[in-house]
């Protein structure tokens, strides 16, 4: 059974991404950590702040900027599963957010 396009594409997104990340000297911790309903697609490590990362791509401006995807539901999950990552014992680093994501 083939892979569904937006699958495909989101994976290759969030490799892009991770790759971008590690180039610029973020250790990628975790990929697509789950916790309830929530995900984060990349976990890194900055200055001793872990960076919850959720990646968004888009074939053109047609429909906005990826950054105007993630809006405040999404925001809400990320934040629920960032904190049951941290609940679990991933570092005791202080628990960094930013807003808006890159694009």
């Amino acid at each position: 059974m083939p892979l569904d396009p937006r699958l495909a594409r989101g994976a290759g997104s969030a490799a892009l991404a991770a790759e971008f990340l590690m180039q610029r000297g973020y250790p990628i911790l975790a990929r697509n950590f789950r916790a309830g309903r929530g995900e984060i697609d990349l976990i890194g490590l900055h200055r001793g702040a872990l960076c919850f990362v959720e990646v968004r791509s888009r074939s053109g401006s047609r429909f906005g900027r990826p950054v105007e995807a993630v809006g405040r539901r999404k925001r809400r999950q990320v934040i629920r599963a960032a904190r049951s990552r941290c609940d679990a014992g991933l570092a005791t680093r202080r628990l960094a957010s930013m807003w808006p994501a890159s694009t």
